[in-house]
């Protein structure tokens, strides 16, 4: 079996597995320790694969799980509403911010909807529907791809007028 077949069936092995041993690895391809060795060095200099002692990680699945945004909000919310008890005492009425979506600045975002007259430029549809009551007239929102997993946008700032 040429190396490139192989190191196919290791990528593919590991988009069902999230770890694979050497041994399984030289048991399912029939070639030796040392080959294994040199298909798992190839791969994770591509980027595909971490080693470890004794086999394989893969990359892809190790990084592909993203959690919920409801998840992300649940996970320590004492110390994220902590946090936004905090950071609410430097907004003032009248300030001009921008909140980026993550969790802990939406909850802060929770704590500014009695702010008066603030301009919030956001990449977070979540905190736009959050601060909805004082958006009266100019609301700011980029435009660009959006990560729903995260539910934050990357992109242009553009304003919209409603």
């Amino acid at each position: 079996m040429l190396a490139e077949e192989r190191r196919f069936q290791i990528r593919e092995i590991l988009t069902t597995q999230r770890t694979v041993s050497a041994s399984d690895l030289c048991d399912r391809l029939k070639v030796t320790a040392a080959t294994i060795r040199r298909d798992l060095a190839a791969l994770e200099k591509d980027g595909v694969l971490v080693r470890s002692h004794g086999g394989a990680v893969s990359r892809t699945s190790s990084t592909s799980f993203q959690p919920t945004y409801d998840a992300l909000l649940r996970s320590e919310s004492e110390e994220k509403r902590q946090i936004a008890r905090v950071a609410e005492q430097f907004v003032l009425d009248g300030d001009t911010i921008f909140l980026e979506g993550s969790t802990t600045v939406f909850e802060l975002a929770r704590r500014l909807i009695h702010r008066n007259r603030l301009t919030v430029v956001t990449n977070s549809p979540t905190i736009v529907c959050e601060l909805q009551a004082i958006f009266r007239r100019t609301r700011f929102i980029s435009r660009g791809s959006g990560r729903n997993a995260r539910c934050r946008r990357s992109g242009w700032i553009k304003p919209s007028w409603g």
